[in-house]
């Protein structure tokens, strides 16, 4: 069981997946995360969002819509259990059930944008330069989002590596309880 950090469903516990292959972001990463931006009335995309819980730290701190995005289907229906225990009515949090490459294309083929976009992949299967590449096909549709990845320092190198050639930059990196949060935005053009 992991507890919300903060907002309306404060110490509330939340459902986990009995998989050891999830990983979770510790307590502490969340509640800074939250504190080091405002999330009232905007909208949030989890990618790898696991149990969802950094969808419902979103909204307990009043985000207008969560949209967790994850490929697992036991997952899926962890998050859904998760959102009928806290009493989340379903126009607040909208669970995507598929692979993060479908969801963000089908989002940028609706125009649906988000203000804050969080993505917690496997740190040990290569996920990075994947997830750089699949931001970079569609970086006109996030070029007013906050992106936030998380990592750790092990794989802070490689992760970074994987920007150099793309169309973002690192603008912060924070580490907290053996994770790194690393802040982005698109690369601006230099005239």
């Amino acid at each position: 069981m992991l507890t919300i950090t903060g907002g309306r469903f404060k110490g509330r516990h939340v459902r986990t997946l009995s998989s050891h292959k999830t990983r979770y972001t510790p307590a502490l990463a969340r509640r800074a995360f939250f504190d080091m931006i405002d999330i009232t009335g905007r909208t949030f995309l989890d990618l790898f969002a696991g149990s969802g819980i950094m969808s419902l730290e979103a909204l307990s701190r009043q985000a207008s819509l969560a949209v967790p995005v994850e490929v697992s289907r036991s997952a899926c229906s962890v998050i859904k259990s998760n959102r009928d225990s806290l009493g989340i009515a379903s126009d607040e949090i909208r669970i995507v059930c598929t692979d993060f490459r479908r969801a963000l294309k089908s989002f940028a083929t609706s125009s649906q944008s988000f203000d804050v976009i969080f993505a917690d992949p496997p740190f040990e299967k290569g996920f990075f330069s994947d997830l750089v590449k699949n931001f970079g096909k569609f970086v006109d549709y996030l070029r007013d989002s906050l992106i936030v990845i998380e990592t750790s320092g092990e794989y802070l190198a490689e992760f970074t590596t994987c920007l150099e050639s793309s169309d973002f930059v690192l603008t912060r990196n924070k580490s907290y309880s053996g994770v790194n949060l690393v802040f982005l935005e698109v690369r601006r053009d230099e005239t």
